[in-house]
């Protein structure tokens, strides 16, 4: 064989190891003819919307007693592709602090990771969880760059790390091995507008979570970068982090 022929067959042999299944969600405009059922009974997946509470919940409070912004809502069950981290999780919503809009206070989850409810608040629920349709007056939309659409998910997809990452690490690729299979896994490649599982691609080559938390959820446009949020599936605790564009 050539140079090329083995460097492709070396380059196939590595993604045949470290590809890892996804679920790519899309924006879709309401009350669109293709537009689920899912979502005119608010039960669906949504950005810059929360319609899915227990009966004794509201929108969470932050360290000033001041109501968060619902950033999104995750029908897990219908997604194609469940990571092991979240199995038996049926809903997941996202909640931001007011000064996040226009990315005013970012600085607290810049390229460090945080804990949940400092700042922003997810809430897990479970098959045992029994919610509810609430219709708060209080949605991104109005208060960041949102449109509040409903999101799609699409057919489970391939996903591969880039070369920072750290399962990259300690491979045997040349500068131009890695060129290749950089192009191979980037050509084609669609990225959502939120995605769950997979890899995170990350706008700043690394991103830190403490030992123990998995990568699940990346939001691709939050305040000019992107919000990623990773789970212990040990203590079932989970970290935010944000960068940059």
């Amino acid at each position: 064989m050539d140079k090329m022929t083995d460097i492709k067959a070396k380059i196939a042999e590595f993604k045949k190891r470290i590809v890892k299944p996804v679920s790519q969600l899309v924006a879709e405009i309401p009350h669109s003819p293709g537009w689920s059922v899912l979502h005119r009974d608010k039960v669906g997946s949504w950005l810059g919307r929360v319609y899915l509470y227990r009966e004794d919940e509201g929108l969470p409070l932050d360290d000033d007693n001041e109501e968060m912004y619902p950033l999104a809502q995750i029908n897990v069950e219908q997604l194609p592709y469940v990571p092991e981290v979240l199995q038996g999780t049926k809903y997941l919503t996202l909640f931001f602090i007011d000064d996040f809009k226009f990315g005013e206070g970012i600085d607290p989850i810049y390229n460090s990771p945080t804990e949940n409810g400092h700042g922003w608040l997810i809430r897990e629920y479970t098959a045992d969880d029994k919610l509810v349709v609430k219709d708060f007056d209080k949605n991104t939309a109005d208060q960041w760059w949102f449109t509040s659409p409903s999101l799609r998910a699409l057919p489970v997809m391939e996903s591969y790390p880039d070369r920072f990452d750290s399962c990259c690490d300690n491979i045997d690729f040349s500068d131009e091995e890695w060129e290749i299979y950089e192009t191979e896994t980037s050509d084609g490649f669609f990225l959502g507008d939120l995605q769950v599982g997979g890899y995170a691609l990350s706008l700043q080559d690394i991103l830190y979570f403490d030992p123990g938390y998995e990568f699940v959820i990346q939001i691709t446009e939050f305040c000019g970068g992107r919000l990623y949020l990773a789970k212990n599936g040990r203590s079932g605790e989970w970290q935010i982090y944000y960068n940059a564009d």
